[in-house]
């Protein structure tokens, strides 16, 4: 299964992009694909901000700066949309998370570090 809607590039070309592109957000997003994919998956609002995200997150280390951040890189990848109301905090788009997106992007990062 491959995951795609950033506009119709398989998700392993838009994650390799991201890597050549922008090393710091590919290693973060790596160091944390884990926690951000648990906190999507358990966060029940449709459109939540970063900080109602971060309430779902179990690791200790990440900030909320740090989840509005990687659900950044997420939303430039295609797998979430950033919904704005202007003088408000970023909102996030979870219902329109394509299928196997998630998984997807969580298999692709265990494959590269298996690899390395």
């Amino acid at each position: 299964m491959t995951a795609t809607d950033g506009g119709g590039e398989p998700m392993r070309e838009r994650v390799s992009a991201l890597a050549r592109r922008s090393p710091q957000q590919y290693g973060l997003l790596e160091a944390h694909v884990g926690s951000i994919v648990t906190a999507i998956e358990r966060c029940d609002r449709h459109y939540p901000t970063a900080r109602q995200v971060y309430d779902e997150i179990d690791d200790p280390s990440l900030e909320p700066t740090t989840v509005g951040y990687l659900l950044t890189i997420l939303a430039d990848l295609g797998v979430v949309a950033i919904h704005t109301k202007s003088g408000a905090a970023n909102r996030y788009d979870l219902t329109r998370v394509p299928d196997g997106a998630l998984a997807e992007l969580e298999r692709l990062f265990d494959e590269r570090s298996e690899r390395d």
